[in-house]
């Protein structure tokens, strides 16, 4: 299965893309994995929706060096202007999760800021 959609507004400075993929780990054994790509930019936060209990795996792209958390699952990882963090875990908590962003680049460790990239809805069915 492969859903993906793209939004561009250009001269806004705003983007977001998100592509759902499920691929069957080792060859075909195991469980499936849905794979979630996020790039986004200020001014739009939308929201990616999982069932519980799916195998995840986000790709958050910010084009800039940011530690990324999600809410809920306490998950962190880093992002670089190359490269997006990364997050995989099981979808076992329901509800809605907010992917931020620490800032610490931005605004030094002291003076944390959390802006929010993305939500992940976890829904029973």
């Amino acid at each position: 299965m492969r859903i993906g959609w793209r939004v561009q507004a250009t001269g806004l400075g705003l983007a977001l893309a998100i592509s759902f993929s499920a691929a069957a780990q080792k060859g075909g054994v195991g469980a499936a994995e849905t794979v979630v790509r996020i790039v986004a930019a200020e001014g739009r936060v939308d929201t990616v929706r999982v069932k519980r209990n799916q195998l995840v795996r986000l790709e958050v792209s910010t084009g800039s060096a940011d530690e990324l958390h999600l809410h809920g699952y306490d998950l962190t990882a880093q992002s670089s202007r190359s490269q997006p963090a990364i997050f995989r875990f099981k979808a076992m908590h329901t509800g809605r999760f907010a992917i931020v962003t620490h800032g610490h680049a931005r605004k030094g460790l002291l003076q944390r800021s959390e802006q929010p990239v993305a939500y992940v809805e976890v829904r029973t069915e």
